[in-house]
């Protein structure tokens, strides 16, 4: 176990999926709002204590990067800020190239609606926990989406591949 003062030099890297499925709401705010606040917030947090902080947002690929360090908490919010639902999402390979640029063991948080089967997702993050990293995954989803209220026949489009499927 790690002493408190070890962890002053620990890095803070905020990985954020950024695929259009991110930009869903059923009212209020996106999943990718919501997580987008918590990525300020945990970088604030983490910059105070005084960690690296960086950023990398991701959808199929890596769509922008922050490296961690100590002055580079403006540049995280600024890169938060700009994020914006886009695309198809997969973890994999953004994933494995985050693991394969972070030499320093760090605390990784992964903000994403895991739209994809478990078990790609499990592979996606085992080469970060073999690099040893502490990972910290928070599943974003919606309201609608948990509690699907949706009582209607409908058309329903998939916000990543644009299929569009009737449901009765």
């Amino acid at each position: 176990k790690k002493s408190p003062a070890s962890y002053e030099n620990d890095s803070f890297l905020a990985i954020l999926d950024v695929s259009a499925s991110m930009g869903y709401t059923s009212g209020g705010l996106s999943k990718l709002t919501y997580a987008k606040y918590l990525a300020a917030c945990l970088a604030f947090f983490s910059h105070r204590q005084r960690r690296r902080v960086g950023f990398v947002s991701v959808d199929s690929d890596i769509v922008d990067f922050v490296p961690p360090s100590a002055k580079h908490l403006n540049q995280v919010l600024h890169a938060l800020h700009r994020a914006e639902a886009r695309g198809r999402g997969s973890l994999a390979m953004p994933l494995l190239k985050v693991s394969e640029s972070q030499h320093r063991k760090s605390i990784l948080l992964i903000l994403s609606d895991l739209y994809e089967p478990a078990e790609k997702v499990r592979d996606a993050l085992g080469p970060l926990r073999d690099a040893g990293h502490d990972l910290v995954v928070m599943h974003l989803l919606d309201p609608a989406e948990l509690n699907f209220t949706f009582d209607a026949a409908g058309t329903f489009e998939d916000l990543e591949s644009g299929e569009r499927i009737p449901v009765v």
